[in-house]
Parts: C-alpha cells; sequence; structure tokens
C-alpha cells in the first residue's frame, strides 16, 4: 500500500459505483490477527484502530480476534505455529523522511506459489502518523484503515488493487478529508473472495 503526500496507494480487481458498500450476506468466519506492536502505539490509539478495522472486517462477513503478541504470557497462541486461520500484524516504523511524493504505509506478503495462505503485514504507524497530519484527519481511524486494508489482500490472495472501495490503488488528502463512507467499504465482489478464501482457511485447519 504507497499513499501519496497529496495521496496514498491501496487496493483489488472488480469496479463497482463509488459509494456502494456490500454487506456478507453468510454467517461471518473468524480470523486471529497476531500483533507486533514494535512502534510502540499507544494502546489507547491502537484499540481506537482496532475498532475501525474490526467494523470495516465484520461488515465484510470476517470477525477478528486481536492478539497481543509482544505482550508476555498474554496470548499463548502467539507462541504456536502460524495456522491458516492466523495471520500477523507487525507495527512498525519506517524512518523515512518527507518529501517524496509516494508514501509507503505498509504491505503484504502475498506469494501464493508455495500453496500456504498469506499470513503477514506490516504497518509503518510513523508514516501513518505523517499522512493524517498533512490530511488533518485523525491518525488512529487511518491506521485502523490501513489496518484492514492489508488484512485485505491477505484474505484476498493478491497485491492487486482496485478501482474503488477500501481496496483501491489512490487515497488523495481530498478523499481523506472528504470521509465518503463508499471509499472506506470492501467492494461486493472482494467481500465474496474474502469470504470464500476464509472458510477455505477454516477447512484447512479442520475448523
Amino acid at each position: 500500500m504507497d499513499f501519496r503526500q497529496v495521496a496514498a496507494i491501496a487496493g483489488v480487481v472488480v469496479m463497482v459505483p463509488m459509494g456502494i458498500r456490500a454487506e456478507a450476506a453468510e454467517p461471518p468466519v473468524t480470523m486471529a490477527v497476531r500483533t507486533y506492536n514494535y512502534f510502540g502505539v499507544p494502546a489507547r490509539d491502537l484499540e481506537a484502530a482496532r475498532t475501525q478495522a474490526t467494523a470495516i472486517l465484520r461488515e465484510a462477513g470476517i470477525d477478528v480476534s486481536w492478539l497481543d503478541c509482544n505482550v508476555p504470557n498474554e496470548a499463548p497462541q502467539c507462541n504456536q505455529p502460524v495456522g491458516s486461520t492466523d495471520v500477523i500484524l507487525r507495527i512498525g516504523a519506517a524512518h523515512e523522511t518527507s518529501g517524496h511524493q509516494f508514501t509507503s504505509m505498509g504491505f503484504s506478503l502475498v506469494n501464493l506459489s508455495d500453496g500456504k495462505a498469506p499470513y503477514l503485514s506490516t504497518i509503518y504507524a510513523d508514516l501513518v502518523a505523517s499522512v493524517a497530519r498533512g490530511a488533518g484527519i485523525d491518525a488512529a481511524e487511518l491506521l485502523g484503515r490501513a489496518i484492514a486494508h492489508e488484512i485485505g489482500h491477505l484474505m484476498l490472495g493478491t497485491n492487486q488493487h482496485a478501482a474503488s472501495g477500501l481496496m483501491r490503488a489512490i487515497w488523495s488528502r481530498a478523499e481523506l478529508r472528504r470521509d465518503t463512507a463508499g471509499d472506506w467499504h470492501f467492494l461486493a465482489s472482494e467481500v465474496s473472495a474474502m469470504h470464500t478464501a476464509v472458510a477455505m482457511r477454516h477447512s484447512a485447519s479442520g475448523n
């Protein structure tokens, strides 16, 4: 996900009219997100970001269980091998200087050639904060949307971007400020694809 200082890059493949969001038609499935907060995002801000991401993903039929994996003894599951229904979210710092036309706020590793479901996303909290300041918006809310976007890449199994919606490529400052609801939701085609993919993950895990 690349974010321009007057814009931001995110996204996938099917185009629907802007402003149309999708409601999941089937019962939700659950994913565990193992979170490593290396940046030290304050607990209150991280909780606000998770609330934002949870709402977006829940609307797509995915319930998220958040695990704090760099908190000793809090989540024993973090010490287990990554299962098919787990993903890892790393929150760190890029330590990049300002002035770039494009700013990458995070990325997801998607490699389907090894036969494994994608599971690793990284978010740069310092760049999220920089983009939020430049647009004059809440950093925790932007962090939540960026997290949902990157988890979307893992669920969809692609780094491609859409023409519209949360998974689109460009998030401009104007769009960030305008805050149109349709800009921050998954498209109907993405909801269907993600629900199928997560159901397959559960099937692979024997759940």
